[in-house]
C-alpha cells in the first residue's frame, strides 16, 4: 500500500480507481498483467468494505450468481497462500430458516424451504 502521492507511479499499463477493484488487479496480475496501480483515498479493508465482512452466502437467485459466489469463497481460501498476507477469510458456514409466507401457510414456507434445496443441489453448494 502506498501511503503518500508522491509514491505514486506517472503512468501504469491499468489503474483501477478503489481498493473495491482489488479482485481485478488481482486477476490482471494472475494473467500476468504486471503493471497495475490501485489508487483509493483508504486503505484495504477501509470505508464501506467492512459492513459485510464475513458474510458471504452462497445461494443465489440463479445458478451462474451461485457460481461466481463459489468462485469467490474459493479465491478467499487461497488468497493467503498466494499473498502471504492472510486475509481473515473463515469459512464457518451459515443456516437458514423459513417462515410462514404472507399467507401464513406453514406449506408455503416449507415450499420455500425445498425450493432453496433443490437451488444448493444444482449450483454445487452443498
Amino acid at each position: 500500500m502506498i501511503g503518500s502521492t508522491e509514491s505514486i507511479p506517472d503512468r501504469a499499463e491499468f489503474v483501477v480507481i478503489g481498493v473495491g477493484g482489488a479482485s481485478v488487479a488481482l486477476h490482471l496480475a494472475k494473467l500476468g498483467r504486471g503493471d497495475v496501480v490501485v489508487l483509493d483515498r483508504h486503505g484495504l479493508g477501509e470505508g464501506t468494505t467492512w459492513h459485510s465482512a464475513g458474510f458471504v452466502g452462497q445461494l443465489r437467485s440463479t445458478i451462474s450468481q451461485t457460481r461466481t459466489i463459489m468462485y469467490s469463497t474459493e479465491l478467499y481460501r487461497e488468497l493467503g497462500a498466494e499473498t502471504g498476507l492472510d486475509p481473515g477469510w473463515r469459512g464457518v458456514g451459515g443456516s437458514r430458516s423459513t417462515t410462514p409466507g404472507v399467507s401464513g401457510s406453514a406449506a408455503e414456507g416449507d415450499l420455500r424451504s425445498r425450493a432453496r434445496a433443490c437451488s444448493r443441489g444444482a449450483g454445487g453448494v452443498s
